[in-house]
């Protein structure tokens, strides 16, 4: 049997989220006033001194716990801000804020980098993930994600490591916080059955305005719009309004069942839940431009970061 601090435990299940709480791998859960058993609902008061290892009344002793992990992609290759993923932002390398925000989360069981590059590793390294080299085969720029997520479940499952859960956090979406991934997992498990959760936000710019260019014989340029159909008026030709909601992925993060991507190759799946993120969460610095905004964001504290918790 285990001694049970309820204070404690009750403090550590408003920090997490459903089954992602020191008690998902056990047969109780604490409302703050009594403990219950996750099937048969047996109640026992929180003073209680002792908390046997399965339920009284039904011995049931619990499911195990879902492991996740969090998977920063940090390549040494970006051409348009040279190892961006380093950059300084709010007086830390950028790939330090998704390693706060992740720890902060209390979701994840392990956080791992995946780099090609040792400069990289070592700053995710001091800051307290874990690191996989990557080939640099595998970190081009038109490289695919299932690439290196494919490496890194194959390495670890050689090590004998297995996970149930796997998020992606790009490193280039600093503003992303530890409340940020705490709601994408709480809509992830409110939404199953499903294969992954993404986040995304309202386009800014319809693609229904959108054209693309053709040539004819004669190497003419024409503009040739999207095949967007809506009624007998075409949508370029109607105001905005009228046009339907879209959306446009962000970088702030992704969720897929380990399972699914095994047997699919595919770290989205077919049925998809939209995260909507919330202000700049979805906010990705892959320019110099983009790197000028995030810092005016910033000093204009349009964007507050949290200081972090560096004892985590």
């Amino acid at each position: 049997m285990a001694i049970i601090n309820p204070e404690k435990h009750y403090k550590m299940l408003q920090a997490t989220i459903g089954k992602q709480d020191e008690f998902a791998g056990q047969w109780m859960w604490f409302d703050g006033i009594s403990y219950h058993c996750r099937k048969c609902q047996e109640i026992l008061p929180w003073k209680y001194p002792y908390m046997p290892d399965e339920c009284p009344e039904c011995g049931f002793k619990g499911e195990p716990k879902l492991r996740t992990v969090a998977l920063i992609p940090a390549r040494g290759g970006s051409q348009r801000i040279r190892f961006k993923n380093i950059e300084l932002i709010n007086s830390f390398p950028m790939i330090a804020w998704s390693i706060f925000a992740a720890k902060e989360s209390c979701c994840f069981d392990e956080i791992w980098c995946s780099t090609n590059s040792s400069k990289i590793a070592r700053i995710a390294n001091q800051y307290g993930a874990n690191v996989i080299m990557r080939p640099d085969k595998i970190s081009q720029n038109d490289s695919p994600d299932y690439l290196w997520v494919e490496h890194f479940f194959s390495s670890n499952t050689s090590n004998n490591i297995t996970f149930d859960i796997f998020s992606i956090l790009r490193p280039t979406s600093p503003f992303r916080t530890a409340d940020t991934i705490r709601r994408a997992f709480i809509d992830f498990f409110m939404h199953q059955p499903a294969d992954s959760l993404r986040a995304v936000e309202k386009c800014k710019q319809h693609p229904a305005k959108m054209w693309t260019i053709r040539f004819d014989v004669d190497n003419r340029r024409w503009l040739q719009p999207h095949n967007w159909e809506y009624g007998a008026c075409a949508l370029y030709s109607r105001p905005t309004q009228s046009a339907p909601l879209v959306f446009v992925q962000n970088a702030s993060l992704e969720i897929a069942w380990v399972d699914m991507f095994k047997r699919t190759g595919d770290i989205a799946g077919n049925d998809i839940i939209p995260f909507f993120t919330q202000g700049y969460e979805g906010f990705d610095i892959n320019t110099p431009d983009d790197l000028l905004l995030a810092e005016t964001l910033l000093r204009t504290q349009k964007v507050i970061l949290p200081f972090p918790n560096l004892n985590l």
